[in-house]
């Protein structure tokens, strides 16, 4: 039995792969939808099966297999970046700089290497997830055109558990119920509706609301909308005294008698001369 599936009969939809069960490297070929490869795993590994740790078959959780690396590159879509150095280091690909490197560079440089001989013996370990991630298939509907899907996209957007998907996952995926989807926000707005938001947005943003003022009392700066202007007459401000301090420390910027003798911040004060509006 070849070690690779071949490219020639990859369905878009599907993987073929040759499945890893026994430590003493004997495979079985077994195909996994595209939609539930993405959906409920994640990269781990990958090594020659010369060198490699094939202890990873006994755990039930992972799925250890071979596969031609351009299926893989097609069919699995949430690499990260550091998987994608993993992959290039085991099949030779030139890495250059990893912090420089961005993800997409790494990603087609995968793509458009020609594997060798080395790279036949490559195995991969996947890890199921404990929490599927959302996955839409392309092609089920357009969200410029706001067309949602029907119900037979939906069905198809469900993957069917097959013999590479570990129990725990099958389980999950039988006992999961498709919610309805919500697409009320892609609604193109009306005129009415648009004018309502701009006009909130402008009260919101006015400038005699987020221009920043000082509180006489506190001294502390805030945006003018959270203070309030009060007339002092109606305050006791008796209660901001400090009859202790000295004649040399006490406030200038203001009429201290005025004010009662009140300890306060002269940039909050509508007038420093008179006991009125602060």
């Amino acid at each position: 039995m070849s070690d690779k599936t071949d490219v020639a009969d990859a369905d878009p939809e599907s993987i073929k792969l040759l499945r890893y069960r026994r430590t003493d490297g004997s495979t079985e070929e077994e195909s996994l939808t595209v939609v539930a490869f993405n959906t409920y795993f994640d990269f781990k590994d990958c090594f020659h099966k010369q060198a490699g740790n094939m202890e990873y078959v006994k755990d039930p959780s992972l799925m250890v297999f071979s596969v031609i690396l351009n299926s893989l590159m097609m069919a699995y879509t949430k690499f990260s970046k550091k998987d994608l150095a993993r992959l290039s280091a085991v099949h030779g690909v030139p890495l250059g700089s990893f912090t420089n490197a961005k993800k997409d560079v790494l990603k087609l440089r995968l793509e458009a290497h020609r594997c060798t001989v080395d790279c036949e013996t490559t195995v991969y370990v996947f890890k199921s997830r404990t929490k599927p991630r959302q996955v839409f298939p392309s092609g089920f509907y357009s969200v410029l055109k706001g067309i949602a899907p029907d119900q037979t996209a939906k069905q198809t957007a469900s993957p069917i558990p097959t013999s590479a998907t570990s129990p725990s996952v099958v389980r999950d995926i039988m006992q999961e119920t498709p919610e309805p989807e919500n697409l009320n926000h892609l609604k193109v707005l009306d005129d009415g509706t648009k004018f309502n938001v701009i006009r909130e947005w402008q009260a919101r943003m006015n400038l005699e609301k987020i221009d920043p003022v000082v509180c006489a009392v506190c001294g502390s700066r805030v945006q003018k909308s959270k203070t309030y202007i009060v007339d002092g007459q109606k305050i006791d401000l008796t209660l901001l005294r400090n009859d202790e301090l000295p004649p040399a420390v006490q406030p200038t910027s203001y009429n201290f008698i005025a004010y009662d003798r009140a300890i306060l911040n002269a940039k909050g004060l509508i007038t420093c001369n008179s006991h009125l509006m602060m």
